[in-house]
């Protein structure tokens, strides 16, 4: 049983106010009831990264990118590796190889050229892996011209930095301690209660969703 459902539970049995779920997971840690996770310390993290803006930049795209008729666009996303600072966003209908290089054309007349990139091994971005022979595709030929150093993902721990659409459904302090129901659809949520629609929100993700939290809330439906 965990936290959530301890406090559905708890507000069930007519407990008012009902404990948040940090009071709750406070209670059981200090009876031994639980085992505390384990904190990683932050001295085990190893932090990478360029000594200087403008040494390497890091591309990437990605979906899930909707419009309020449905239409998916896409991300092409840059971060400076000492900065991170975002020197791409730009939202294409198709990530082609010529929409991707408009978008990178257009931050190095901006901002100016970068000593490297990293990629993926997208096709927009490298044709080391083109059958049946590797090629040299428009990304690459702008890197050469304005010497700049592509780097593979194997020349960096990780794949590239990108920006992260998380969507948090908020449903306001009004509605705080009801049991609601989050319905997914195709192109948004909905948040229900007692067969009345609290509020939609759009996806911003076309991802299987299958991780979820709540928090304010004592309990939730899904």
């Amino acid at each position: 049983m965990g936290l959530v459902r301890l406090a559905f539970e708890l507000e069930q049995r007519g407990i008012s106010p009902v404990p948040s779920l940090a009071t709750l997971y406070r209670v059981l840690a200090r009876n031994t009831l639980i085992v505390p996770a384990r904190r990683r310390p932050r001295s085990s993290c190893i932090r990478w990264e360029r000594e200087a803006p403008m040494v390497l930049w890091q591309l990437d795209v990605m979906g899930g990118v909707f419009l309020a008729d449905g239409t998916e666009l896409k991300l092409v996303s840059g971060v400076d590796d000492h900065s991170r600072y975002c020197v791409i966003a730009a939202l294409v209908i198709r990530a082609t190889g010529r929409a991707v290089c408009s978008a990178f054309a257009a931050a190095l007349r901006q901002f100016g050229a970068p000593e490297e990139v990293l990629t993926d091994n997208g096709k927009q971005f490298t044709g080391r892996f083109t059958r049946p022979r590797p090629s040299e595709v428009l990304f690459e030929r702008i890197c050469r011209e304005n010497a700049i150093t592509t780097r593979p993902p194997a020349a960096a721990p990780g794949l590239p930095l990108r920006l992260r659409l998380r969507p948090k459904l908020r449903v306001g302090h009004a509605h705080r301690g009801k049991v609601v129901t989050v319905a997914i659809d195709d192109t948004q949520f909905r948040i229900i209660h007692d067969g009345t629609q609290l509020s939609a929100h759009p996806r911003t993700v076309s991802k299987e969703v299958t991780r979820r939290s709540a928090s304010g809330h004592p309990g939730y439906q899904t």
